[in-house]
């Protein structure tokens, strides 16, 4: 069995993962900052957006902006979580296979007779 090649897929699984990671955080910031002034900037006379304000909390603008920084800081750490996940499975299956190598070779070798 192969397993060099599962361990590239699987390493460069997890290095997609840390950049998809860092491009949600940053796109995360990006529209909890335009998010939080496009709606405090927006227009009261509009009747349709008027009654969405009406709903929001005093600071409406910057709990959105909050609100969408949190999700995308919730985003960034699973996507982060997973990638050292598949790093930590890559060390544990490492070990493992360095561990038992020796023992399974040293099973394997036969003593010759005559020699104790």
């Amino acid at each position: 069995m192969d397993v060099s090649r599962s361990v590239r897929r699987l390493q460069s699984i997890s290095v997609g993962l840390r950049w998809v990671a860092w491009i949600v955080l940053v796109v995360a910031v990006i529209a909890a900052i335009t998010g939080a002034q496009a709606i405090s900037f927006v227009p009261v006379d509009v009747d349709s957006v008027s009654s969405i304000l009406a709903r929001l909390p005093i600071l409406g603008g910057a709990t959105t902006g909050i609100l969408v920084f949190l999700a995308g800081l919730v985003q960034w750490v699973v996507l982060l979580a997973l990638a050292e996940g598949i790093q930590v499975f890559l060390a544990i299956e490492e070990n493992t296979r360095s561990i038992s190598t020796p023992k399974a070779a040293a099973a394997n070798e036969k003593t010759p007779a005559g020699v104790a």
